[in-house]
């Protein structure tokens, strides 16, 4: 009897002695971090508030286990994203979104896969998540690990994208894993999913539908342009006031703009007509004359929440030398120039 008992004494101490020496601690890949890397692009027709792209998948293409201490025990693996990220919104079926550091257009929402011994199977778990085991309690193979091996990206966007936008391998979500206890902190990532993403959309501006703009002053006293003297309006014409519609596509609301006029032949604020005595000045709905092919003299406005905007108008004629003009019609061009203040 007393035999017996010694050796359920020594064999409960052995058991006591296993677990002091068990490892609690953070893993390690043996390939080092393992990094997925999505490039996804846009085109212009998907360039709005609210679309949202299918998970794009990617597998492992080579293979890791397990190290840094850790065993056959069951492992804890916790999805999390990178500092930089900032929590959007969440999705009824549990997808989390994330705002990008420094973009104002997209959210990222990701996936990584968790293998469980129980089920022998590996299931997708939306980031964030934390010490989701994989049951193993020295039952699994030493193999190339599962868990990890797939990933799943979707992007959504929250902003029209104005002109190009660009991600350059960005760090998004990290997969780590612990060994022996919950709540463990985070060591070195196991699996980082990192994002390029390209966005350029052709941004157009429309200035009166594209129709041209047509100042008729209509029969003018050919005298009356030698009377007014060089670069004075003749006393007989009126000064005539249009109103330009601009509409834009793919720039942002509220955007401040500029609208100049562009021309071949100038004399002064003038543009010299076909009739070299005679010439055309455009001004701003409060007659200040704007000098063309000047870039910095222009009418500034802004765009509204349909990205449009009206632009008030005014030209008049001018004698350019002085001198009477021929008889006959005088035509003159110009070219409105929209551009970002």
């Amino acid at each position: 009897m007393k035999k017996l008992l010694h050796y359920l004494i020594a064999a409960a101490c052995l058991m006591v002695s296993w677990q002091a020496f068990a490892y609690t601690g953070t893993c390690t890949a043996s390939t080092g971090t393992y990094a997925y890397n999505f490039s996804p692009s846009f085109t212009s027709t998907q360039n709005y508030v609210g679309y949202t792209t299918a998970w794009q998948s990617q597998q492992a293409s080579g293979s890791y286990t397990i190290q840094g201490g850790c065993d056959g025990a069951s492992i804890l693996y916790s999805g999390r994203p990178t500092s930089t990220m900032t929590l959007g919104s969440s999705d009824s079926d549990g997808t989390t979104w994330y705002n990008l550091a420094d973009n104002s257009y997209l959210q990222v929402a990701t996936q990584i896969c968790v293998y469980s011994r129980l089920s022998g199977l590996t299931s997708y778990y939306n980031v964030p998540f934390t010490d989701i085991s994989n049951n193993c309690n020295y039952k699994c193979s030493v193999a190339p690990a599962a868990s990890g091996s797939k990933v799943n990206l979707r992007l959504k966007i929250k902003k029209k994208f104005v002109g190009a936008s660009f991600i350059v391998n960005e760090p998004i979500a990290y997969l780590y894993a612990n060994q022996g206890a919950t709540g463990l902190a985070f060591g070195t990532p196991i699996v980082s999913i990192n994002l390029n993403a390209t966005m350029t959309v052709p941004q157009s501006r429309t200035i009166n539908a594209g129709q041209i703009i047509d100042f008729d002053f209509g029969t003018l006293s050919a005298q009356s342009f030698a009377r007014a003297g060089a670069g004075q309006k003749p006393s007989s014409a009126q000064t005539l006031s249009k109103t330009v519609n601009i509409s834009c596509n793919n720039i942002a609301a509220q955007s401040t703009m500029t609208l100049r006029i562009q021309a071949n032949t100038l004399s002064g604020n003038a543009i010299v007509s076909n009739n070299s005595d005679v010439g055309f000045v455009l001004a701003d709905s409060s007659g200040n004359a704007l000098t063309p092919n000047n870039a910095n003299s222009v009418i500034p406005f802004t765009l509204d929440d349909n990205d449009a905007a009206s632009v008030g108008l005014e030209a008049w004629p001018v004698s350019i030398t002085g001198t009477q003009p021929a008889a006959g019609q005088a035509t003159a061009l110009g070219y409105l120039r929209v551009d970002f203040k």
